[in-house]
């Protein structure tokens, strides 16, 4: 289990993440971790239930790998679902999950405008062509990327 790249994206810097322990029972679609950072936190859904098999001890004095290298070193924890393999039916794979995390930037897109963030003014480059914007925090404040960041994964929904 981990965050997406959209999620990464729009984090504030982590400073702390709290995972839980090994062996202990996560339930889908309820809190089992938080990201903590300078504005605040961020609680992490479970994506299904199981047991905890692995829990990424990196991440205890790296908080920063979460959102460098989120879909690598930056995973959070290994569950055991064999016990309800109906749940990985929810997961996006290939076509779909590829469509799934352009509708996550469209709605980030949606959300920046609602805040009266020019969208345009946001991608690889500033329009001046200087700085390289790998994260958000690079040209907001960390309270606006915390209120993304919520926002985002208040559906539960994260292409784990």
């Amino acid at each position: 289990m981990g965050i997406d790249r959209l999620l990464a994206y729009t984090l504030p810097p982590p400073q702390r993440v709290e995972l839980p322990e090994l062996n202990q029972k996560v339930i889908g679609d309820h809190v089992f971790a938080k990201v903590f950072s300078e504005p605040g936190e961020v609680p992490l859904t479970a994506p299904l239930s199981g047991r905890l098999v692995e829990v990424n001890a990196a991440l205890a004095r790296h908080p920063e790998l979460l959102q460098q290298d989120p879909c690598g070193e930056g995973w959070l924890a290994a569950v055991d679902s064999s016990s309800n393999p109906s749940e990985m039916k929810k997961f996006f794979t290939g076509p779909a999950g590829s469509k799934f995390l352009e509708e996550e930037a469209q709605h980030l897109r949606f959300l920046l405008k609602h805040k009266g963030i020019g969208v345009d003014q946001i991608g690889d480059t500033l329009p001046d062509g200087g700085l390289h914007i790998k994260y958000l925090h690079q040209v907001l404040p960390g309270q606006v990327c915390l209120r993304l960041a919520l926002e985002l994964t208040a559906s539960g929904k994260q292409a784990w």
